[in-house]
């Protein structure tokens, strides 16, 4: 399908072509208050184009795989990019810069668990949660979820390669109630390998407390002062500039301790296969 479509670009009068493919199917189960409240499953396929005219760049995509659909769906692009402002930053990656050979990263773990399976998970992170504080009045739900798919990417270059990946995960949260209040805690646990994820138990407890831990909460006048980031937090500020700031920050004036260490590159990093930098696969430099 990547070669008939770069081909076809080619043959219409595109310069260059790149194209990504990309399938995956999956499963979640969501839980309230110990009923079911949905099962989903779910399959998405993607078909992506960028087209070149010179310098002229365009993309279009379809969810449709059929030759006839690709043909359409390349033409398209084609002729947005005659309309399109030229751009000398435009273009596809230098050809002796592109991986030969990419790393393997060990993406792909399906887990083998039926729907009653998922069900009786998503109950007991839900009763764990609910069960940490008498304060903990009701449940905002839980869901287990587990998702399977591959990705490809191909160019005009000559780069064709790909790899399978899975997704995994455990979500709860819960309400805990006094007399200044609601608050919402919730947890979630993910990973590419079901051996990854927290047990349902302990996204329970998590959530649960945290709940708990949010009432009654004391308001802060404006100020500058240290702040302790939780790991889910760095993990969502893990782009590259800001790592490089923390650990410059952390290594001129720690917060409480001598050293401070990131790790960005073990396998539980890599929650979301579709997600993943090309950079990180050897696709290109950054």
């Amino acid at each position: 399908m990547v070669s008939y479509a770069l081909d076809t670009a080619l043959s219409l009068g595109a310069t260059a072509a790149a194209v990504v493919v990309s399938e995956e199917q999956g499963t979640c189960v969501t839980v309230r208050n110990q009923e079911t409240e949905s099962i989903e499953h779910t399959h998405d396929r993607d078909f992506g184009i960028t087209v070149y005219l010179g310098k002229s760049k365009a993309v279009a995509s379809s969810g449709d795989f059929r030759k006839v659909s690709i043909l359409r769906t390349v033409k398209a692009a084609l002729d947005m990019a005659r309309y399109t402002t030229p751009d000398e930053c435009n273009g596809l990656p230098d050809k002796d810069r592109l991986c030969t050979n990419p790393r393997q990263l060990d993406l792909f773990h399906p887990w083998d668990i039926s729907i009653e399976e998922q069900v009786q998970k998503a109950v007991e992170a839900e009763k764990a949660a609910l069960d940490v504080d008498k304060r903990v009045v009701n449940s905002d739900g839980a869901m287990v979820t587990t998702t399977i798919g591959s990705f490809i990417l191909g160019n005009t270059e000559g780069f064709l390669h790909g790899y399978p990946f899975s997704d995994h995960s455990i979500d709860t949260s819960v309400i805990a109630e006094d007399e200044n209040g609601m608050q919402v805690g919730s947890w979630h646990t993910s990973g590419v390998s079901s051996m990854d994820l927290l047990s349902p138990q302990q996204v329970g407890m998590i959530a649960g407390q945290r709940a708990v831990d949010h009432l009654s909460a004391r308001g802060l006048a404006t100020r500058k002062c240290p702040v302790v980031l939780k790991h889910r937090l760095l993990r969502a500020y893990s782009e590259p500039l800001f790592m490089r700031q923390a650990v410059l920050r952390c290594t001129a004036r720690p917060p409480s301790s001598k050293e401070c260490t990131i790790n960005r590159f073990s396998r539980s990093s890599f929650h979301f296969g579709k997600s993943i930098h090309p950079a990180l696969l050897g696709l290109g430099a950054v």
